[in-house]
């Protein structure tokens, strides 16, 4: 293999690890600030406790989104850093872009822990562009 194969596998694993790293943080983790005006109580919980006591379907959905896409992002770079299929590096590349375009648009929530995973899904679609000029150069 090529040093930019092993280069695009490399960062494409990064992400994905950046981004189980994050999605387990965002899940379980206390982050959501909640106070109660009728008792006077406030404090933190994590998602997973908001999804349990009927609250945030939106978020988990949100957050089962990204982890689908992920996943999708891995197994292409996989994929394509070892067969060099030019339908896997499409499908790196949708996948990259949607993980960059959420990261924006979600900035101010989940969006900002999330943004170095999807630039590291993007380097590695980036150099999946150079793994394929390589090849088709020899």
């Amino acid at each position: 293999m090529r040093m930019t194969r092993w280069l695009e596998l490399a960062s494409g694993l990064a992400g994905a690890a950046v981004a189980l790293f994050q999605l387990h943080h965002i899940v379980f983790d206390p982050t959501y600030t909640f106070y109660d005006s009728s008792t006077g109580q406030h404090g933190q919980v994590s998602l997973l406790q908001l999804v349990q006591s009927g609250q945030a379907l939106s978020g988990i959905q949100s957050v089962g989104f990204v982890t689908v896409v992920f996943l999708i992002a891995l197994v292409s770079v996989i994929a394509h850093s070892l067969t060099g299929n030019a339908v896997l590096q499409r499908v790196l590349w949708i996948a990259a872009v949607i993980l960059v375009v959420y990261s924006l648009l979600g900035f101010l929530t989940i969006g900002l822990r999330l943004l170095p995973a999807a630039l590291l899904m993007l380097v590695a679609a980036l150099l999946s562009l150079r793994s394929n000029h390589v090849v088709a150069s020899q």
